[in-house]
């Protein structure tokens, strides 16, 4: 009995194999190419796109609006410059349109990328300086004041005061001393009037194109300039009404201007106020063209 069962089940399964092998044959026979070669071609998806991504890429770039290009080139320019500082550069600043530059620091300098609207890659170029922005906040940093230590900023609520000969200078810059736009704001804009010792000191000094306190400046890893007024640096939005100038603090940095438009302060983390540039292209700046 037992042999009958498994011989009835063979012939089951060998029946089975044979009605397979007749629809694949008829298949193939009805198909003309055949299902095999018919999945294959369709499994052949390199092929395919090929042609598509050939298309995709003699597809024409949209072109820059040229007051953009001129932007760009301009600022590509300027951190090419050799400017040692300090001093002001210089750019044609322009209405981004929705394109956008983007400044990102290397080993090397800073690298430029134009992109357009959709986020294409237009133009791309390098400078040999590291770029930098007046504004920010400092972190365990050193503050000097005419190349001297003045205090040690350990952190946003806590400096250590490094030379006590300089008690009037901590007093009279206080809690701004570890931001660098009040830094700038007080090294080139500001005018001193409580004594005429102050004065002396500050206008020495620049007449000496010697930066008092230091940094007036912060370096950053990335900036991205989304229009004419705006650009974010890190991850923070940033006003950039700078009347077209670039800062170098010193040899090998320019720095982009950081704005704000509050009127009950001339400085803070975001920058210095708008009503401080035209007095930076004004003959009486301490600050010259480079």
């Amino acid at each position: 009995m037992r042999s009958r069962v498994l011989r009835g089940d063979t012939s089951y399964i060998v029946n089975f194999v044979i009605i397979a092998m007749v629809l694949l044959f008829l298949g193939f026979m009805f198909f003309g190419d055949g299902l095999f070669t018919k999945s294959a071609k369709a499994l052949d998806v390199e092929s395919s796109i090929n042609p598509l991504k050939e298309d995709f890429e003699q597809l024409p770039l949209p072109e820059a609006p040229p007051s953009v290009l001129d932007m760009f080139d301009s600022m590509v320019t300027a951190f090419n410059s050799g400017a040692t500082g300090p001093c002001l550069i210089s750019y044609k600043s322009a209405a981004m349109e929705k394109w956008t530059i983007s400044m990102v620091a290397t080993p090397t300098g800073t690298d430029f990328i134009l992109k357009s609207p959709n986020g294409l890659t237009i133009k791309e170029a390098a400078g040999t300086a590291q770029m930098c922005v007046v504004g920010g906040k400092l972190d365990d940093a050193y503050v000097t004041v005419d190349g001297e230590p003045l205090v040690y900023i350990e952190s946003d609520t806590s400096f250590i005061i490094q030379n006590d000969q300089f008690d009037d200078i901590i007093l009279e810059f206080g809690d701004g001393l570890n931001l660098p736009a009040h830094n700038f704001y007080g090294n080139w804009i500001k005018e001193y009037t409580e004594t005429p010792e102050k004065k002396s000191l500050v206008n020495e000094a620049r007449t000496r194109l010697k930066r008092y306190v230091t940094p007036d400046y912060m370096d950053f890893e990335n900036i991205v300039i989304t229009s004419k007024d705006e650009m974010i640096v890190g991850a923070e939005k940033f006003g950039k009404q700078d009347g077209g100038l670039l800062y170098v603090p010193e040899d090998g940095r320019v720095c982009l201007m950081g704005t704000i438009g509050d009127y009950f302060n001339s400085y803070s983390e975001k920058g210095i106020h708008t009503n401080s540039i035209p007095s930076l292209k004004e003959s009486t700046s301490p600050l010259k063209t480079c």
